[in-house]
């Protein structure tokens, strides 16, 4: 699982800078579709429910922490599931890469 998500190019989501956080999707890594589905079961097996957001926007996610992110889903089943989000646990964005 390290070796996956060590190994493949993870896209910064620029859309919501607020919320710092990088996604792939599981046809931009052709012959690797069963270790990125094995991260989504980790995802809805092992992962945990945290709230996220604030008011309107307020749900629960469930997160999958493995190394110094955390991983997690949109869809409502492992079967439907396509792109993998993660973010760093301590928060930093691309703009902090350069320091670390």
């Amino acid at each position: 699982m390290v070796r996956y998500v060590s190994s493949v190019a993870w896209r910064f989501a620029r859309t919501m800078p607020q919320w710092p956080h990088w996604y792939v999707m599981k046809h931009w890594n052709p012959g690797r579709e069963g270790e990125f589905m094995e991260l989504v079961r980790r995802v809805f097996e092992e992962g945990h429910d945290e709230p996220w957001g604030d008011g309107p926007l307020r749900r629960i996610v469930r997160y999958y922490h493995l190394g110094e992110h955390k991983y997690w889903v949109m869809d409502p089943t492992i079967e439907e599931t396509d792109l993998v989000n993660r973010a760093r646990l301590d928060g930093r964005g691309p703009e902090d890469e350069h320091r670390a």
